[in-house]
C-alpha cells in the first residue's frame, strides 16, 4: 500500500478552509477529491504532543498541516479517529468541521461525539490518554492535564478594570505556507492586526456574525499563546473589540446554529455575559427564543445573581422565565427571592416558583413549599409536586399526607401519591398503605383509580413497600389485585 502521509497536510487544509473560508468550495472540493482517493482503506488517525500517527507510520509536527490537525484534536480531547475505506466525503467533512470549530465549542467530550451525528456511526473517535496533553476552553477556563497547571477562572476572564495599555506585538506563531500536490499553498494564520482589523470592519457594517468570528480568533490565539503576557494582549484586543453595549447583538446569535461559539464568547465576560443572556430570555416572550438563551445561561458559569433578581419584576413573564431557571439550575440564593413571591398575583407566575422550590428541594426551600401547597389553583398544588425527587420528598412527607387529606382535585392527588412513593419513607408508606386500602370501618371509601395510583407509589417505593402490597393481592376488588401482583413481581425481577 502507499504512503498515505499526505493525508495530513491535506487534512491540515481542509481544516483550516473551513475554519476561515468557508465559502471556498471549489478548494474544498478539490481536497475531497484528493481525500477519497487517498482514503480507500480504513485508517486510524492518533494524535500525540509531539508527533502524529497515521496507522503505523509517523508524521512530524514540522509537516504542513500536520500541526493543525494535531493540535486540533488535542484542543477538543479527541486522541484518535478511526476512518471507514473508502471514506463517505459527507462523513469526511462533518469531522473536519467538529474538528475546525474554535475551542470552547463543545462543553464536552460527549458533545463532540454527538456533533458528529449520523457519521458517528462510520468515524469511531477516542478520547486522547491521561499522558497526553489536553488543551480546552471551556466554559470560562482552560485545563491541560498531565503535568502542566490548571488556569483558573480568574485568569481568563476579561475584568473591567484592567489596563489598556497594550504591548509589544504578540510572537505569532505560523506554519510556513507549503505546496500541497494539488498546487495549492496552506493559508498562514492571521496576524493579531488582521483580527483587528476584520473585527472592527464587521462592527462598522454591523455584520454580527462577523464580529464572532474575529473573537473566535482572537480567544483561540489567547488560548495558544506561548506567555501570560501575550495571552493578556488578546484579552485586552477582545475587550475592546466587543464593547458591553455590544454584548447583547453578540449574545442574540445563541438563538440559532452558532449558540455554542456565542458561549464560549460571553464566557470571557464573566456575569457580564451571563447577564445579557438573562436579560434577552427573561424580556423575550417567544418560547423558541427563550429555549436557546435558557440553554446557554444554563453552561455560563457565573452572574446566576443576575437570575434571581428578576424574580422582582413587575411582568409577570419576566418573573416566570426567572423562576424557571432558578429551578432548572437549582440555584439555592434564590430561595428567599422565590419565596417573596409565593403570593404573585398570576397564576402562571406562581407555577414556575411552585416548580422552582421543589427542584431546589432544600430545607428553606420545602417549607415555603409547604406554604405553595395551600395556594387556590390546583396546578399551583400540582407543580410544587411533581418536581420533588426522592431526597425532598422524605423530608416533605407529612406535609404530602396532610395535604391528601384535604385535597379534592384528582390530579393534584395524583401527584401526591406518586411523590409519597418517590419518599419511601415508614410515614409516606403508611399513608399509601392508607389510600389503598378497602373500605372497612378505620378507612372510608376510596375511588378505585386513587387505589390504583397508592399502589403505583407503593411499587414506586421499592422494598419498603413490599409487605403492603403484599396484602393487597388478597383485596376482593379484581383490578386492586392484579396492580399489586404485578407491582409485586417487579420488585422481584
Amino acid at each position: 500500500m502507499a504512503s498515505r502521509l499526505p493525508v495530513a497536510p491535506l487534512l491540515g487544509a481542509l481544516i483550516h478552509l473551513t475554519r476561515y473560508q468557508p465559502d471556498a468550495e471549489a478548494a474544498q472540493a478539490a481536497l475531497l477529491a484528493v481525500l477519497e482517493d487517498l482514503l480507500r482503506e480504513p485508517l486510524r488517525v492518533r494524535a500525540e504532543p509531539d508527533a502524529l500517527h497515521l496507522g503505523d507510520e509517523r508524521v512530524s509536527l514540522k509537516v504542513p498541516g500536520a500541526t493543525l490537525l494535531n493540535e486540533q484534536m488535542l484542543m477538543h480531547g479527541i486522541g484518535a479517529f478511526s476512518l471507514p475505506g473508502p471514506v463517505n466525503a459527507a462523513d469526511l467533512l462533518r469531522l473536519v468541521s467538529v474538528l475546525a470549530a474554535f475551542p470552547g465549542s463543545y462543553a464536552s467530550y460527549q458533545a463532540i461525539r454527538a456533533a458528529l451525528g449520523d457519521s458517528g456511526d462510520r468515524i469511531a473517535l477516542s478520547a486522547a490518554g491521561a499522558d497526553q496533553e489536553v488543551i480546552r476552553l471551556s466554559g470560562s477556563a482552560r485545563s491541560t492535564t498531565g503535568s502542566h497547571r490548571t488556569v483558573q477562572d480568574g485568569d481568563l476572564d476579561i475584568q473591567r478594570g484592567e489596563t489598556d495599555t497594550i504591548g509589544t506585538e504578540p510572537e505569532q506563531l505560523m506554519e510556513e505556507p507549503a505546496r500541497l500536490p494539488e498546487g495549492m499553498a496552506i493559508p498562514v494564520r492571521p496576524t493579531l492586526g488582521a483580527i483587528v482589523a476584520e473585527g472592527r470592519t464587521a462592527l462598522k457594517k454591523e455584520n454580527w456574525n462577523g464580529v464572532l468570528d474575529a473573537a473566535l480568533q482572537l480567544i483561540e490565539a489567547e488560548n495558544e499563546a506561548p506567555s501570560e503576557r501575550t495571552g493578556q494582549t488578546y484579552r485586552l484586543e477582545l475587550k475592546r473589540l466587543i464593547a458591553q453595549e455590544h454584548l447583547e447583538r453578540i449574545a442574540r446569535l445563541a438563538n440559532g446554529e452558532r449558540a455554542q461559539e456565542v458561549i464560549a464568547v460571553l464566557t470571557r465576560f464573566g456575569a457580564a455575559g451571563t447577564e445579557t443572556l438573562v436579560e434577552l430570555l427573561t424580556n423575550s416572550p417567544d418560547l423558541s427564543e427563550r429555549r436557546s438563551y435558557y440553554t446557554a445561561i444554563t453552561q455560563m458559569r457565573s452572574g446566576a445573581e443576575a437570575i434571581f433578581g428578576r424574580l422582582d419584576h413587575p411582568l409577570w413573564y419576566v418573573v416566570r422565565n426567572a423562576a424557571e431557571l432558578c429551578g432548572e439550575m437549582e440555584i439555592e440564593d434564590a430561595v428567599p427571592a422565590l419565596g417573596r413571591q409565593i403570593h404573585h398575583a398570576d397564576e402562571r407566575a406562581r407555577k414556575a416558583i411552585a416548580g422552582a422550590l421543589a427542584r431546589i428541594g432544600t430545607p428553606l426551600a420545602l417549607q415555603w413549599l409547604r406554604k405553595v401547597l395551600n395556594d387556590a389553583e390546583p396546578q399551583v398544588r400540582r407543580q410544587a409536586l411533581q418536581p420533588l425527587s426522592a431526597g425532598p420528598a422524605r423530608l416533605f412527607s407529612s406535609a404530602i399526607a396532610e395535604r391528601l387529606e384535604r385535597e379534592s382535585d384528582p390530579e393534584v392527588q395524583r401527584e401526591a401519591l406518586l411523590a409519597l412513593g418517590r419518599s419511601g419513607s415508614p410515614e409516606a408508606i403508611a399513608t399509601l398503605e392508607h389510600w389503598a386500602a378497602p373500605a372497612s370501618d378505620r378507612v372510608g371509601k376510596h375511588p378505585l383509580p386513587i387505589r390504583l395510583l397508592a399502589i403505583r407509589g407503593l411499587a414506586q417505593a421499592g422494598p419498603p413497600g413490599a409487605t403492603a402490597l403484599s396484602s393487597l393481592t388478597r383485596d376482593p376488588t379484581p383490578e386492586v389485585r392484579a396492580a399489586a401482583s404485578g407491582a409485586l413481581a417487579a420488585l422481584r425481577l
